[in-house]
C-alpha cells in the first residue's frame, strides 16, 4: 500500500490494524480439506477397544455373529440385512458400550439411505433365489402324505383283514367240528 499525498492517515491505520487482525487458518484446514467426522463404525470400534472388549464378547452380548460386528465397525452395511436391522444393531451396540446413541446414529449415514420416516427403494432378489427350495419341499410333503396314507390304510384294513382271516379260520374249525 503505497502512500499517496491524498491518502488519509486514519484510513492507513485502519488498514494496518485489519492486516494485523487477520484470522490465522486452522491447522487442519490449512493442510487441505478438513478431515471428515468419524463414522459410526469407527466410533463403535474405538469405544470397544477403549473398553477392552473383544469382537467375540460384543457378538456374544448382542446375539450377533462376529462377521456382523466387523461389518458394523467397518461401515460395510452391504454385508448386513436391511436398513432397519442395521439401525437396531448400531443402537444396541451403542447402548452396550454406554455411548450416546443419538450421536452414533447421527454419525451413521448409509449412502443413499432414506431419511428418517422415508422408505427406500426395495432391493430385488437375485433371479431364481426364492424358488430353489420349492420343488424339494413339495416332494418331501408328497412323500409324507403317501406314507401317512399307507400307514392309515394298513392300520384300517390290515387289522380288519387279520380279524377276518382269523374269523374265517375259526368258522371253518367250527363247521368241521359240527360235521364230525
Amino acid at each position: 500500500m503505497g502512500k499517496d499525498a491524498d491518502s488519509d492517515p486514519e484510513e492507513e491505520q485502519r488498514e494496518a490494524g485489519a492486516a494485523e487482525r487477520e484470522i490465522e487458518p486452522v491447522p487442519e484446514i490449512a493442510g487441505g480439506a478438513a478431515s471428515p467426522p468419524p463414522s459410526a463404525g469407527a466410533m463403535l470400534r474405538e469405544a470397544r477397544e477403549t473398553g477392552g472388549m473383544s469382537v467375540f464378547e460384543v457378538a456374544e452380548k448382542l446375539y450377533l455373529t462376529e462377521h456382523y460386528v466387523h461389518a458394523l465397525e467397518s461401515d460395510d452395511y452391504d454385508k448386513l440385512p436391511s436398513e432397519v436391522y442395521v439401525r437396531g444393531y448400531i443402537k444396541s451396540y451403542a447402548l452396550l458400550l454406554k455411548l450416546d446413541e443419538e450421536q452414533i446414529m447421527g454419525a451413521y449415514r448409509q449412502p443413499g439411505a432414506p431419511a428418517a420416516g422415508e422408505t427406500g427403494p426395495l432391493r430385488a432378489a437375485p433371479p431364481g433365489s426364492g424358488r430353489k427350495w420349492l420343488v424339494p419341499l413339495l416332494l418331501v410333503l408328497l412323500a409324507g402324505a403317501l406314507a401317512a396314507a399307507a400307514w392309515w390304510a394298513f392300520q384300517a384294513f390290515g387289522i380288519v383283514a387279520g380279524f377276518l382271516a382269523a374269523g374265517g379260520a375259526r368258522q371253518g374249525a367250527i363247521e368241521e367240528k359240527s360235521r364230525k
